[in-house]
């Protein structure tokens, strides 16, 4: 009979784990299908812009710094 301690470090570990993978899940389910659709409307260089953002975002840049990538990137575009 294993330690009823060990038992809940390791149920805590899996759940750690299956939420890291639903983080990365939810992630790619966000942004790949984005840069997809742009890849299809052939603006190639705009469906580079959806990952930059979500990656701002998501560590620590901020939703002012990411529009001002967006508009840069939209103005070289044209």
């Amino acid at each position: 009979m294993t330690d009823p301690a060990i038992d809940r470090r390791r149920a805590h570990l899996h759940g750690l784990a299956a939420g890291g993978l639903f983080v990365l899940a939810a992630f790619l389910v966000w942004t790949v299908p984005a840069a997809v659709a742009r890849l299809l409307r052939g603006q190639l260089a705009a469906a580079t812009l959806v990952p930059p953002i979500a990656f701002s975002l998501l560590f620590g840049g901020g939703v002012r710094e990411a529009r001002a990538w967006r508009r840069q990137r939209s103005a070289q575009a044209i």
